[in-house]
C-alpha cells in the first residue's frame, strides 16, 4: 500500500554478524555534476557501523541508474567489499490498492448513474406538465368566452404549477447531488491514476558491503551516473549605449531521472558539448565538372568555409565569470561549479542558473548587409571574448536599448578568439542591388560564351547619426580549368580571404545622404555551359 513506497525511503544498516538491525537516515544526494546526456550523483552523510561486516540497502534510487558506474568509499577505519544494485518493480505491491479503488469508483459510478436517470424522468414529467399547461391556457382562454365553471379551471390551473414547481426542485436537488458525485469520482480517478502509475514505476535499491574496524560513525559515499539528465548552454547579450555588450551565460538544467535533487552542490560539465555549430554567413559559390561515363556535366555548389579550430580552455578564477560560479578544468572539459545550493526537481522543466556576467568592449561596430539577400542592414558588433574559458555553442536573447531585439545563435568561440553579434535589422539602412547581364562569345578562335555581371548598390542612411556600412557580396569561384572568372571593375570591394570569392565593401554615410558601389565580373565558357549556373 501507500506505506510500502515509504519504507523504501529508509536506508537500513543491518549487521549480519548481529540479530540486531539499526534504521538509518537515507543516504542525501549531496552533489551532481551534469553532463550534456547525464549526471553523475553524489550520496554522502555519517552512517553509524559495527565492528566486523556491515550492509547498507539504499532504497528508491533513480532506475536510470548506471550500474557500470557505481562506486563507493568510506572513512576512517573502514574498507568497501562490494558494491551492487537491483531494480525493484512496484506492480505487485500496489495492485490491492489498484482493486480497491476499482471497485469503489465502480460503485460511485452506479450512484451516479441512478441520479442521472432519476434526472432523466423528471425533466420527462417536467416537460410533460409544461406541454398540459400550454394546453390548459388555451383550453380557459376559450372557455371564458362563454359560462362556465371556472372554479374547475382554477383548480386544474393550481394543480399544474404545483407539480411544475415540485419536479423542478427534485431536478434542482438531483443535478447539486450529481455534482457532488461527481467531484468524489474525480477524486478517486486521481487516486486511482497515481496509484496506477505507481504500479508502473521502478526503482533501484543499491547494496553496499563494508567492514569496520570498529564501532564507529564513518562517512560513507555512494556515486553512480544516471540517465535522463542533460544541461544545456543559453545567453544573454545587452547592447549598452556605450557599444559594450553585457554577455550573461546560463546553465539550463533539465532532468527526468525519479530523484529530486534538493539543496545540493551543482555543477555543470562541458565533456562532450558538441562544437563548432555553424553560423549563417556569407558562402563562397564554386563550379565543379562531374564526370559520369565520357559525358561530363556542371553543377553549382555553395561551399561553407571551415571553422577555425578550437583550443582547449584554460584555468579560470571566480571572477571570470562575474562571481556567478568557481570554474574547475580537467584535461579538455570545463566545469561550473555553482557556489550556492541548488533544487533541481524531476519534472522535466528546465532550471536556468547563471553560471556567468561579463562586459566587452566592442572591436568594431558597423552595418553588415548582404543585399542579395535582404536589403535591411544588421547592426554587427564584433567582439574578442577575453575570457580565459570558451564560450560554448548555444542560443542568445539579444537586448537593445533596453528592449528585447530578438534571437541569434552563438558559435563556440575558444578563449581570446573573436566573434560577432547582430542586434537585428536596421531599417533606416537601406541597401538596393541591381545585376545588369550579358552575354556574347568569347571570340573568334577561343570560341564558347563570354558572360558579363556588372553588379550595382545603391545605399541610404535615413536614420539621424553617422553609420559604418559594410556591403558583401559572393562572385562565383571556378575549380574548372574551362571556365575563367575574374573580376574587371572591383569598385573598391576586396575578397575577404583569397580564393573565397566572397568581396566586400566599407561605406561611410552621414545621416540623410546617399551612396552607391559596384563590382564587374566576367565569365568564360564552352558553349554547352548551362546558363542557369551564371545568372543569378
Amino acid at each position: 500500500m501507500k506505506h510500502s513506497t515509504a519504507m523504501l525511503r529508509i536506508v537500513t544498516t543491518i549487521f549480519i554478524l548481529s540479530t540486531a538491525a539499526l534504521a538509518a537516515e537515507d543516504l542525501p544526494v549531496r552533489s551532481v555534476l551534469l553532463y550534456p546526456d547525464r549526471a553523475q550523483i553524489t550520496r554522502k552523510d555519517n552512517v553509524k557501523l559495527v565492528a566486523g561486516k556491515n550492509r547498507l540497502i539504499i532504497a528508491n534510487v533513480s532506475p536510470n541508474l548506471l550500474p557500470d558506474t557505481l562506486r563507493a568509499s568510506c572513512a576512517p577505519d573502514c574498507s568497501i567489499v562490494e558494491v551492487s544494485s537491483r531494480l525493484d518493480r512496484f506492480s505487485e505491491t500496489v495492485r490491492p490498492r489498484i482493486q480497491a479503488l476499482e471497485k469503489k469508483f465502480a460503485a460511485v459510478k452506479e450512484k451516479r448513474d441512478t441520479v442521472s436517470a432519476t434526472i432523466q424522468r423528471n425533466q420527462f414529467v417536467l416537460n410533460f406538465v409544461n406541454q398540459l399547461s400550454t394546453a390548459a391556457s388555451r383550453v380557459i382562454g376559450e372557455e371564458t368566452m362563454r359560462p362556465a365553471d371556472s372554479g374547475r379551471w382554477t383548480k386544474a390551473a393550481q394543480f399544474i404549477q404545483n407539480e411544475r414547481t415540485a419536479r423542478r426542485s427534485l431536478i434542482q436537488k438531483q443535478e447539486e447531488q450529481g455534482r457532488k458525485i461527481d467531484l468524489e469520482l474525480a477524486a478517486i480517478q486521481k487516486e486511482l491514476d497515481m496509484a496506477r502509475a505507481e504500479g508502473e514505476k521502478t526503482a533501484r535499491t543499491v547494496e553496499v558491503r563494508l567492514t569496520s574496524s570498529r564501532a564507529q560513525s564513518a562517512e560513507v559515499q555512494v556515486g553512480y551516473n544516471i540517465r535522463g539528465a542533460s544541461w544545456s548552454i543559453s545567453y544573454g547579450a545587452l547592447l549598452a549605449k556605450d557599444g559594450s555588450v553585457e554577455i550573461e551565460m546560463f546553465g539550463n538544467a533539465v532532468q527526468s531521472t525519479g530523484e529530486d535533487w534538493k539543496n545540493v552542490s551543482l555543477g555543470f560539465s562541458t565533456a562532450n558539448t558538441e562544437r563548432g555549430l555553424e553560423r549563417p554567413r556569407v558562402r563562397p559559390i564554386r563550379l565543379r565538372v562531374i564526370e559520369k561515363s565520357t559525358a561530363q556535366s556542371y553543377k553549382l555548389e555553395d561551399r561553407a568555409t571551415g571553422n577555425v579550430d578550437a583550443t582547449e580552455s584554460q584555468p579560470a578564477e571566480a571572477e571570470e565569470t562575474g562571481g556567478q560560479t568557481d570554474i574547475e578544468t580537467g584535461g579538455t572539459a570545463l566545469i561550473f561549479r555553482v557556489p550556492e545550493p541548488q533544487t533541481v526537481e524531476s519534472s522535466n522543466r528546465s532550471k536556468k542558473v547563471p553560471l556567468a556576467r561579463f562586459v566587452l568592449k566592442p572591436m568594431e561596430t558597423y552595418y553588415r548587409v548582404v543585399p542579395s539577400i535582404s536589403e535591411s542592414a544588421v547592426l554587427a558588433v564584433k567582439l574578442k571574448n577575453d575570457r580565459v574559458f570558451p564560450l560554448l555553442a548555444g542560443p542568445v536573447d539579444l537586448f537593445r536599448g533596453g528592449r528585447f531585439a530578438g534571437k541569434t545563435t552563438l558559435h563556440y568561440v575558444a578563449g581570446t578568439s573573436e566573434f560577432t553579434l547582430g542586434f537585428a535589422e536596421d531599417r533606416n539602412i537601406v541597401v538596393t542591388r541591381t545585376v545588369n547581364r550579358n552575354r556574347g562569345t568569347a571570340g573568334i578562335l577561343g570560341g564558347g560564351k563570354l558572360w558579363t555581371r556588372e553588379i550595382r548598390f545603391e545605399t541610404e542612411n535615413r536614420g539621424n547619426t553617422p553609420a559604418d556600412i559594410r556591403i558583401f557580396e559572393s562572385i562565383p569561384v571556378s575549380e574548372l580549368e574551362e571556365v575563367k572568372i575574374s573580376v574587371t571593375e572591383s569598385g573598391g570591394f576586396a575578397e575577404e580571404k583569397k580564393g573565397s570569392g566572397i568581396y566586400s565593401k566599407r561605406l561611410t554615410l552621414t545621416p540623410g545622404s546617399k551612396g552607391s558601389a559596384m563590382i564587374t565580373y566576367t565569365v568564360r565558357t564552352p558553349e554547352d555551359f548551362p546558363d542557369n549556373l551564371i545568372d543569378r
